[in-house]
């Protein structure tokens, strides 16, 4: 029973991406090669930050931090956060060259690749704990937004790299990118003060991602057709 728990909390987890890549037609360009590079190059990005982080933050994990200090260190991780903003950058403008189809490349690679590093190992070690949690089916749907808040990440950030874009935009794109990058400090200040559990945070999360990739769709749209 805690197997068949595993099973269903990883097939939840990582369906939509093996679905995306499929029936996105990423599969008909052989595109797996630069799936896996878009992977490497978010392991290179993770190991900076962690370098970053034990370099120039090495109290971050004091015990006896005021809330106020928490919040603090929340905001702080939270700007490091900007690495992954370059190196995904880097990711769709440098590294994966496959016309428009690299936008889906760099998520699907990027977003496989942070399931292998935080999401498997807790699902394998704590799905198949004697007792049932929901917290796992949770963190398997949180995977699932975190894969829409990337491909719109992605698709803002290929679009500010675009000669054609138009600049009256940028400053748009500038403050969803700030949204995206501090969502978790966000959530988590909307979690405290107004007592939001677990199940209503996701779903916040999950009218979040959508309406910011109807966004970036809207602005991917008029690029497109132009």
């Amino acid at each position: 029973m805690t197997f068949f728990h595993l099973g269903n909390c990883v097939v939840l987890s990582y369906a939509p991406y093996f679905i995306s890549y499929r029936y996105s037609g990423l599969s008909e360009y052989s595109a797996l090669w630069r799936c896996v590079k878009a992977g490497g190059a978010y392991f290179c990005t993770q190991l900076l930050k962690m370098l970053l982080l034990a370099t120039f933050f090495p109290a971050a994990e004091a015990t006896d931090a005021e809330p106020t200090d928490d919040l603090v260190t929340d905001v702080v991780k939270a700007t490091v956060e900007l690495i992954d903003l370059l190196g995904i950058y880097f990711t769709v403008t440098r590294l994966v060259n496959k016309g428009e189809m690299r936008i889906m490349v760099t998520s699907i690679g990027w977003g496989s690749a942070d399931f292998l590093a935080t999401r498997l190992l807790p699902l394998w070690f704590g799905a198949r704990g004697s007792e049932f949690d929901w917290i796992y089916l949770q963190n398997s749907l949180d995977c699932n937004i975190n894969l829409l808040f990337l491909i719109s990440i992605t698709t803002l950030l290929w679009l500010w790299s675009r000669n054609d874009f138009s600049e009256k935009y940028l400053p748009f794109l500038g403050v969803l990118l700030s949204v995206l990058t501090y969502r978790s400090v966000i959530f988590q200040v909307m979690a405290t003060t107004f007592g939001l559990g677990a199940w209503m945070m996701l779903i916040i999360k999950a009218i979040s991602a959508m309406l910011i990739a109807l966004v970036s769709l809207q602005l991917y749209s008029g690029i497109v057709s132009v």
